[in-house]
């Protein structure tokens, strides 16, 4: 089955929920962690939508390939995004010392190495679950209806 339409939702929705929450953080600090929540979010409705349009939930087989599809577009729009904040910040002369110590410094390598995959696990568990276990409550919610 071709499931573009389901990345190209997730794309979309991810994009979109991550403006919304640029711009509510204006008026409200959140910090950081609701990024993990705009990407949850995103693939529930997508789930949602592949359930309503197929009237069940995702095979295995689909369900991997929704998963790393959205993971990819996640992690790597976090990473584009990230990469032109520190292009930025050098354009901008920002004193970028951090960085290099950071990265050359083994243990501080290590430690975020740590975080990221231990980040990376929690991603992957979310978004898992709305595309496994919440799809298939909600065809069967919808069998019975």
């Amino acid at each position: 089955m071709n499931l573009k339409k389901y990345y190209w939702a997730y794309f979309g929705l991810y994009i979109l929920l991550n403006v919304v929450l640029l711009a509510i953080s204006f008026f409200i600090d959140f910090g950081s962690s609701l990024s993990f929540l705009t990407a949850f979010m995103a693939a529930i409705t997508t789930g949602q939508l592949f359930v309503k349009d197929q009237f069940r939930a995702p095979n295995p087989a689909e369900k991997k390939r929704l998963l790393w599809a959205s993971l990819a577009i996640s992690w790597g729009s976090s990473l584009v995004l990230t990469l032109v904040a520190l292009a930025f910040m050098a354009w901008a002369g920002e004193n970028m010392a951090f960085l290099s110590q950071t990265l050359s410094s083994g243990i501080g390598l290590v430690i975020i190495l740590i975080v990221l995959v231990i980040l990376f696990l929690i991603s992957y568990a979310m978004i898992s679950w709305a595309y496994g276990g919440m799809a298939r409550m909600l065809a069967v919610k919808i069998k019975k209806s």
